[in-house]
């Protein structure tokens, strides 16, 4: 067994709260102070080629994705079950084509600008926009 692989296995039996060799902790902090302004150092056996929610497909591009970007509501993997994300609840029928939903009070972008209905409507025109005309599923990945 090399030395990473032994690192890891011993970081998943010990549930990831050990310090590794090199002086990181394998634990979350709750501490504010320690929050933000990280740089995360990850390897890769290719480069993606896009990182756009919309059009990407690479393993790295997605799995960057599903820790970045929100969606109006999620899909638990476990179950697949689905849960609220932006949307505080179930859409609501106005008409056979119109669906009305309500994005959750507070939130916001990276940079600190409130999420509006414009935001997540130009996110959905720019997924369709992107998606191959005709194709079935990659028009159903923008609803």
């Amino acid at each position: 067994m090399t030395a990473d692989a032994d690192l890891s296995v011993r970081c998943i039996i010990k549930t990831c709260q050990q310090i590794d060799q090199r002086g990181f902790s394998a634990s979350g902090s709750t501490d504010s102070a320690n929050r933000g302004g990280g740089v995360i150092t990850a390897g890769s056996a290719y480069a993606p080629s896009s990182f756009d929610p919309a059009s990407t497909g690479s393993a790295v591009g997605l799995g960057a994705n599903w820790h970045v970007v929100e969606g109006l509501y999620g899909i638990d993997y476990h179950d697949y079950s689905t849960f609220n994300e932006l949307a505080t609840d179930d859409p609501k029928s106005v008409d056979d084509t119109t669906f009305e939903v309500t994005i959750r009070k507070g939130a916001k972008f990276s940079d600190g600008t409130e999420v509006t209905a414009d935001d997540v409507v130009a996110s959905y025109n720019a997924c369709a926009a992107s998606a191959p005309s005709g194709d079935p599923a990659a028009e159903r990945a923008c609803r």
